[in-house]
C-alpha cells in the first residue's frame, strides 16, 4: 500500500488541496497547507488574515531553516505579501497576517 500525504487550506469562499508524492512527511504537507493558505490570501481582496497551525513547522519558519524549500518559499511569498508596495499596481499589497 502506498502511503499518501496531502496538503489543504480552506478560506472564506475557497479552498485548495494538494496531493503529495508518496514519500512526501507530515512536514512537507503542513509547509505545503501553509503556502496553499499564502495563495489564497495573494488573491483575496481582504486585509486582514490569520494562518492557523499546530506544527512544529512555524517553529522551523520562526527560526528560518531555509535548508527546506517550502520554508524558503513561505518566507519569501509572506514578505511579498506583508510589504507596502511603493508603485499604484505593483504586485505587492499590505495585508496584516497573524500566525
Amino acid at each position: 500500500m502506498n502511503n499518501l500525504s496531502a496538503a489543504a487550506a480552506v478560506g472564506r469562499a475557497v479552498s485548495k488541496s494538494l496531493r503529495i508524492t508518496g514519500k512526501g512527511s507530515i512536514f512537507t504537507a503542513v509547509l505545503v497547507a501553509l503556502n496553499l493558505s499564502l495563495d489564497i490570501i495573494r488573491r483575496s481582496k481582504h486585509k486582514k488574515f490569520a494562518i492557523f497551525s499546530y506544527s512544529s513547522n512555524l517553529l522551523a519558519i520562526h527560526n528560518r531553516h531555509l535548508e527546506t524549500g517550502y520554508v524558503l518559499k513561505f518566507l519569501t511569498d509572506y514578505t511579498h505579501l506583508s510589504t507596502p508596495c511603493p508603485e499604484k499596481n505593483g504586485p505587492p499589497k499590505h495585508v496584516k497576517i497573524t500566525l
